[in-house]
Order: structure tokens, then C-alpha cells, then sequence
């Protein structure tokens, strides 16, 4: 069975739950509490985790990027910064030591992969020899936008999204092979990219999962080895 962790509002993770009916369970983090998860550290430091409340379950996915009071409604409310802060932690170890497949595992900044700002996206993104808008940013003391006299219109974006070392979407082949290079290089099983003219504009962690063809990867990466 494969556990999908989300927030309340997460269209897309429910469309996921939905699509895969009895080989997935949803839970949100107000959920949580009424589960049984498991951390168990032996004598070595060496981290086993586990869901003792569902026995069945074999990978996660997780599409929480942290936890914050507003995700626990049910906790007094001069109690659910520090009750996130806690859950937070623990399911960042807790998703660190599951045995089995973790889509994406979390880092130390983001419960799902890097948890990165957009520069340092391009940065990996150049690393491994991809070409990359570069990213600008403006201040202004007015209300008016500084308008840069480069900015203009630009091609429409194809969006590329790679599950597992596998790419879909109307890229080149070696844009695809690059993306998944990019993916295996920052930990990430899944993420997603824009490309105009074999330039990557965009790069997240947050790919689309909805597709049938994205959904059915999704579902063959989580079900097979870790």
C-alpha cells in the first residue's frame, strides 16, 4: 500500500488517492495523531521506521512541504506552533529511516526534496549541463515596476516531468536525460521543468502527478525497490 502524506487541501493528492483506490491511504497531518508511527533507534544510532497502525503500507509520498499550526486544527492554539514544530522534526527523521521507497525524501530545509529558492535551482540545473534563464531581481521604492527593457514575450514553456529516472513531455532527448541526471543528482524521484527553446525557465519539486501516464510512473516507482 502506498501512503500519500498532504495537506487538507491538496486537489492533487486526493486525485492520486482516488485514481489508485485500494492500494493507497491519504493522510493529512491532523490525521496523524489517530495513527501509529514509529521511530525506533538502536544502540548503533541506526534509525528504523515504521506504521504499526497500517502494516500494510510499503512506500510514502509526501507532499508536505513542512508543517504548520494551521495544518492542526484540532490542537489548542497556544499549543500548535510548538505541536507543528515537533511533527515537523519527527516526520522529517521518520521519513529519513522508512526502508522502503520515498517520493521525494525529505532534506533538511523541506519535507519534500531541497526545498529550494529559484536560483539555486539554476545553479543545479547548470551543474549538470543544461542551459538556464538567469534569474533576475529587482527592488524599487515606488509603486511603479521597474520594467526591464529585456523583459519581453517568450516562446510558450513545454513542460517536462520526470518520475524515476523516466521523463515525460515534448523536450529533446537530451534535455530529458538531463533533467533525470539533475533529479538523481539532488535526491529528487520526481520533478518537474519548463523548457523554451532547449532553455530550462523554471525547475520544482512539485511536478504534476495527475496525468494517467505521470500517475501510473508515480505508482510503479513506489511499488518497486527502494
Amino acid at each position: 500500500m502506498r501512503l500519500v502524506l498532504a495537506h487538507d487541501h491538496d486537489i492533487t493528492a486526493r486525485e492520486l488517492a482516488t485514481r489508485w483506490g485500494s492500494d493507497a491511504v491519504l493522510l493529512t497531518p491532523a490525521e496523524l495523531s489517530s495513527e501509529h508511527l514509529l521511530l525506533h533507534l538502536d544502540e548503533h544510532g541506526a534509525a528504523q521506521a515504521e506504521v504499526t497502525s497500517r502494516p500494510e503500507v510499503t512506500s510514502v509520498l509526501t507532499r508536505l512541504g513542512g508543517i504548520s499550526a494551521a495544518d492542526l486544527p484540532q490542537i489548542n492554539a497556544q499549543d500548535a506552533a510548538y505541536a507543528a514544530a515537533e511533527l515537523d522534526a519527527f516526520l522529517r527523521a521518520w521519513l529519513g529511516a522508512w526502508p522502503g521507497p520515498v517520493i521525494n525524501r525529505p532534506s533538511t530545509t523541506c519535507l519534500n526534496g531541497p526545498g529550494w529558492r529559484p536560483e539555486q535551482w539554476i545553479v543545479a540545473a547548470t551543474a549538470v549541463g543544461l542551459r538556464a534563464r538567469p534569474i533576475r531581481r529587482r527592488a524599487t521604492l515606488t509603486d511603479r515596476p521597474d520594467n526591464d527593457p529585456n523583459d519581453g514575450p517568450t516562446a510558450e514553456a513545454t513542460r517536462v516531468t520526470v518520475v524515476g529516472g523516466n521523463w515525460f513531455g515534448m523536450a529533446s532527448e537530451e534535455i530529458g536525460r538531463k533533467l533525470c541526471t539533475l533529479a538523481d543528482t539532488v535526491g529528487c524521484s520526481t520533478l518537474e521543468a519548463d523548457v523554451v527553446d532547449d532553455v530550462i525557465t523554471q525547475v520544482s519539486a512539485w511536478p504534476d502527478l495527475t496525468p494517467p501516464h505521470v500517475a501510473d510512473a508515480l505508482a510503479r516507482v513506489l511499488d518497486g525497490p527502494p
